[in-house]
């Protein structure tokens, strides 16, 4: 990984596993010993390895071992409830295609 840091940002390529990945990104931009929130958990796949873990947990699947079972798009806690929030990026393009589909039916 390669990171360069100033006083108000910092700018980074990072090369690695999402374990190693989410520490730096914690360590470079949450406070010390942050109030995670993951909201797509599903099985904890990115987490394995990870120094940090999400303080709450959250999936729109029952199936999965979760603290909250909501969706993403509608996230049930008060502001500042999380210093965090972690997003996987793959759920992105399911939930695009969802809103696309309400926005614009098919013609039948």
């Amino acid at each position: 990984d390669r990171c360069e840091l100033s006083n108000s940002s910092a700018n980074c390529v990072l090369m690695g596993r999402d374990p190693e990945a989410l520490d730096t990104l914690l360590e470079l931009h949450a406070p010390s010993n942050p109030r995670i929130l993951d909201c797509t958990h599903n099985t904890r796949k990115m987490w394995k390895g990870a120094q940090h873990q999400p303080a709450h947990r959250m999936d729109i699947d029952p199936q999965h071992p979760v603290d909250t079972v909501a969706d993403f798009r509608a996230m049930p806690f008060e502001a500042g409830s999380f210093d965090v929030v972690v997003f996987d990026p793959p759920h992105l393009p399911v939930a695009m295609a969802s809103d696309l589909a309400t926005l614009f039916p098919s013609p039948r």
